[in-house]
């Protein structure tokens, strides 16, 4: 069995080979406390609900937290608030250790690598990892697994540039950052994180944002869409500006093909009209490179955890190898 392993800020992903099955698992990263009484341990059994005992609390995760939130009207916790670790609150560290095991099997060969990305935007190549990344690391282990980081920009090139060779640029717009990574063929030769992120696209923002300076009556649909533009493009434009002066300064530009390659996941892409407002403002900021193709990728959702498997794949492919 391969498996790929996405831990995002808001939904953790898995996506793995089991003979001829390709079989995905996400589950969100938010949970809801009710006190541990007789009436809600009821409830939640006749209901066939799972729920985790802590303390004097009973806990639920991911879909079920949402459900049951509104119908005890409970506040949801997010459990990785900023994308990091809390580390002083062992109820949340306890759930996270319940939803790694709900989307990741224990592995069928013990040693068996798992490549998985990590939020937070952490550096993963520097020599001391910080504790977020080491303890999602030994969470993993525990499954029996060999844990491999590599960055969502990775991953989407290994997902979606098959046929350039996994060659390009790879953009995560998550929602705790936006991830940015130049690879090639199949190798990141540099990457940068922003925490800047474009998941904000809410119709109340948008709304307040647009400005009609005519007199004439506008369609309403006609006003969100273009004030969704403008909140899009002006997020981009600051992202690309800091990706480019990042990667001039780390000095891989040279080393990209050209014209290169981009492609981009997360839920801004699924926006209408993203790949030309992106277009647009990748060629207003005068690159240093021509764009060859922009692919958008068509599952946002398993796009990464695709790239991440494609990864497991070639690192267990060479274990079985090297073990020949």
């Amino acid at each position: 069995m391969s498996i790929g392993l996405d831990l995002g800020t808001t939904q953790f992903r898995s996506l793995r080979i089991t003979g001829s099955e390709l079989i995905g698992r996400q589950c969100r990263a938010v949970y809801v406390v009710l006190s541990d009484t007789a009436s809600h341990r009821r409830l939640l059994e006749q209901s066939n609900a799972k729920f985790a005992s802590c303390g004097d609390d009973l806990v639920l995760f991911g879909d079920l937290a949402l459900e049951w939130a509104d119908i005890l009207n409970l506040p949801v916790v997010t459990l990785l608030p900023g994308g990091r670790v809390p580390q002083s609150d062992p109820v949340a560290r306890q759930i996270l250790t319940l939803m790694i095991d709900a989307v990741l099997p224990p592995a069928e060969r013990l040693g068996d690598v798992c490549c998985l990305t990590i939020p937070g935007g952490h550096d993963i190549y520097q020599a001391e990892l910080p504790y977020d990344v080491r303890y999602f690391q030994q969470l993993v282990a525990l499954r029996g697994y060999q844990p491999k980081l590599i960055s969502p920009g990775q991953a989407v090139v290994l997902a979606e540039l098959a046929t350039a060779s996994f060659s390009g640029i790879g953009i995560s717009f998550g929602a705790g950052n936006c991830q940015i990574g130049v690879i090639h063929c199949g190798r990141e030769l540099a990457s940068c994180s922003f925490d800047e992120c474009l998941i904000d696209h809410s119709e109340d923002r948008a709304e307040s944002s647009f400005t009609n300076a005519g007199h004439e009556p506008i369609p309403a649909d006609r006003m969100l869409r273009a004030a969704r533009d403008q909140i899009l493009v002006r997020a981009l434009t600051q992202t690309l500006t800091a990706a480019r002066d990042e990667l001039d300064k780390q000095g891989v530009i040279r080393w990209l093909a050209q014209p290169t390659h981009v492609v981009c996941t997360g839920r801004p892409t699924t926006e209408p009209g993203f790949s030309q407002l992106f277009a647009q403002v990748w060629s207003s900021l005068e690159w240093p490179m021509k764009i060859g193709q922009l692919r958008v990728t068509t599952d946002a959702i398993y796009s990464i955890a695709r790239g991440c498997l494609i990864q497991s794949r070639l690192e267990n492919r060479d274990d079985k190898h090297r073990a020949a």
